[in-house]
């Protein structure tokens, strides 16, 4: 029978892309890159999960302004109705993309790779000679050296059709040529040993096809599950060939419980047909005949044309077996019909289109007759107004000339004054960017300056003392956790300022993944344990897992910051509760004491660049750099955060992270 071989998508990567005049502002663009990651992430494990955010991706750009972004998220939709069998759905979408880039010259590569994209959905559909045009048309387009992707995918692609067609020595030579040549890098390496093992099978080579296969399964990482798939189902029609039906029966199993995780149904009919011929060869004709009608069902509600033909044939091979002649008859008719409307589907669609033309030249030529019959007879008429005619034409051209090239100036130079007013509006917005830098980095080498010096300076102190054996164990004991306090904060400070420095550095990303916040809440309690004994304050934490999508490196320095900040400000004997809470696709993280709290003139300056401090309840100092750190790795990770305080009562801060989609 059909069997779906491995197609590859190429991925393009919006890097690369022009972007228009119109940018998205920040926190959109953000928030575009988490769903386009969160939809890659999922590609291989959750299909679902990756439409979601695919779409949650396409329904935050403008088409109109943004077609370049619109057309990527459209892509991620492609492949997942691809992956799940449904090839009308994928073709639709690609064909959209496609339209939003195609007079965009910016978007060159895209374009190719969608048009490669879109002779694999031909290939899936059983469209193979459409399917191989359109890749030989494309690859001319790769430079191996410069594409290498592209070139050998494309390559791959054209050796799947070949075996399509049934040319398997020409689709041999090019899968032996991969093997040899392909960049190990490259995603669809792993489908060489898949399609060699499928060539060596059609070939009745089945050692050199069983060994492919084994190869094929042997493979580890981040793998297609249809890897796995294809190689056990065709595995089992090794097995089956070879007449060992039990190990047919138990790699076909193997293959249908991979294709069900993938909630590709479609791809299941093929192991289940395989299912059917095995328990027909070893003479369980009732498991036979249940396999192939369940393979049937879901072909003939896909209208998948060559898995009814398959699934038929083995309905008819399992009832004439039975001597259930009637149920065979109506069954190997149906198989001859299906066959027919195969062979015959591509010679109707040519006789269709050959009639259509014919057609449309016929009425073109009686068309034509009537007119030079009209023509003669009012041929005088015609010359006597042809003269008005141009004459009137002639004028008329010339005014429109004249009024295009009006408005053109006038359009222009409007045009050109937007245009400055963007570009001064950006050399202000630059100027002042710069300003604050400035700003910031002053206060930043005055801190260096005197909250470095200072505790370095007491440790140089204490050392010489020790040096000159000038002091006492006594004074030594009182000097010491002096000294250790003031690095405490020294130490604080430094991290804050690294991770600060970091963050101002061009092309600085955010590295989201899942993890456990409440997990990282109690290691920071654990790190802050002593200054939390020294105050005796009560703490209470989140119980149970929460997992959210974020920075790792980043959360967990707001979270250091919030807990010291806490500690900082509360009185001995005090509570500080932290609690974590899931909100819709959100997760609420909020610190709470009751400490000195926070007067309302100060609240709006301590997440600014001002670097707003106050001393804490035992004359503990701040640098006023944690709370600004703390916004501004909170929005990298597409979450806000927020403060509550009532002067000598107490303070609230929290903050919202994505929640991680389990």
């Amino acid at each position: 029978m059909r069997a779906t071989l491995i197609l590859f998508f190429l991925t393009v990567s919006l890097s690369g892309f022009a972007q228009s005049s119109h940018e998205i502002v920040r926190n959109d663009t953000t928030l575009f890159n988490t769903y386009t990651q969160r939809a890659e992430q999922f590609k291989f494990t959750n299909l679902d999960s990756t439409l979601v955010y695919a779409n949650k991706a396409k329904e935050i750009v403008s088409e109109e302004l943004h077609p370049e972004k619109s057309a990527l998220a459209l892509g991620l939709v492609t492949w997942v109705h691809f992956m799940k069998g449904d090839y009308d759905q994928s073709l639709e979408a690609a064909d959209r993309a496609l339209q939003l880039v195609s007079n965009i010259e910016s978007a060159e590569k895209l374009k190719i790779d969608l048009l490669h994209d879109q002779g694999t959905i031909y290939g899936a559909m059983g469209m193979y000679e459409l399917g191989l045009r359109k890749f030989f048309e494309i690859l001319d387009y790769y430079d191996p050296d410069e594409n290498p992707e592209g070139y050998y995918v494309t390559l791959s692609n054209i050796g799947v059709m070949y075996m399509r067609l049934e040319l398997f020595e020409n689709a041999l030579e090019i899968f032996l040529r991969l093997d040899a040549e392909m960049p190990t890098d490259i995603a669809a390496r792993v489908s060489i040993p898949v399609n060699l093992g499928f060539i060596y099978y059609d070939l009745k080579q089945f050692e050199n096809a069983k060994l492919q296969l084994y190869r094929a399964l042997a493979q580890e990482g981040n793998i297609d599950p249809r890897v796995y798939g294809l190689s056990n189902f065709k595995l089992g029609q090794v097995f089956n060939a070879e007449g060992n039906h039990e190990e047919a029966i138990e790699v076909f199993n193997a293959s249908i419980d991979l294709f069900e995780s993938r909630k590709n149904e479609l791809e299941t009919v093929q192991s289940l047909n395989g299912l059917s011929q095995a328990y027909l060869g070893n003479g369980n004709l009732p498991k036979a005949l249940e396999f192939a009608e369940q393979g049937y069902k879901i072909a003939d509600r896909f209208n998948a044309i060559p898995e009814k033909q398959a699934t038929l044939q083995s309905l008819y091979l399992v009832t004439k077996k039975m001597g259930d002649l009637e149920a065979a008859l109506k069954y190997h008719e149906e198989y001859k019909a299906t066959s027919d409307f195969l062979k015959n589907s591509e010679t109707n669609s040519q006789i269709t289109r050959i009639a259509t033309e014919y057609e449309f030249k016929q009425r073109e030529a009686e068309l034509m007759a009537a007119n030079r019959q009209s023509n003669l007879m009012n041929n005088a008429k015609i010359q006597q107004q042809q003269t008005l005619l141009i004459a009137s034409l002639t004028a008329i051209f010339l005014a429109a000339l004249a009024i295009i090239g009006m408005y053109r100036n006038y359009h222009q130079k409007k045009e050109n004054n937007y245009l400055l007013s963007l570009k001064n509006k950006e050399i202000q917005d630059q100027a002042e960017k710069l300003r604050q830098s400035n700003r910031v980095k002053d206060r930043i080498f005055s801190m260096i300056a005197h909250d470095l010096r200072g505790p370095l300076s007491s440790l140089y102190g204490v050392i010489s003392l020790i040096e000159m054996n000038k002091t006492s164990q006594e004074e030594l004991d009182r000097l010491i956790p002096n000294v250790a306090r003031r690095f405490k904060y020294t130490s604080t400070l430094l991290n804050n300022l690294l991770q600060w420095a970091q963050s101002q550095m061009d092309g600085y990303k955010i590295n989201p993944e899942v993890f456990d916040i409440s997990y990282i809440i109690k290691n920071k309690y654990a790190l802050l344990q002593t200054s939390i004994e020294d105050k005796n304050l009560q703490v209470s934490t989140p119980v149970g897992e929460i997992l959210v999508f974020a920075d790792l490196n980043m959360i967990d320095l707001v979270v250091q910051n919030l807990l010291s900040n806490a500690i900082k400000f509360s009185h001995r004997d005090d509570e500080i509760c932290i609690k974590a809470t899931r909100e819709g696709d959100m997760v609420s993280v909020a610190f709470k004491d009751n400490g000195v709290g926070i007067k309302d003139e100060f609240i709006p300056h301590l997440f600014s660049d001002s670097f707003f401090t106050t001393k804490g309840t035992m004359d503990e100092k701040g640098t006023g750099l944690g709370l600004m750190l703390c916004k501004e790795f909170i929005e990298k990770n597409g979450g806000t955060i927020h403060v509550e305080s009532s002067y000598g009562v107490g303070t609230t801060i929290s903050f919202t992270l994505p929640l991680a989609i389990e």
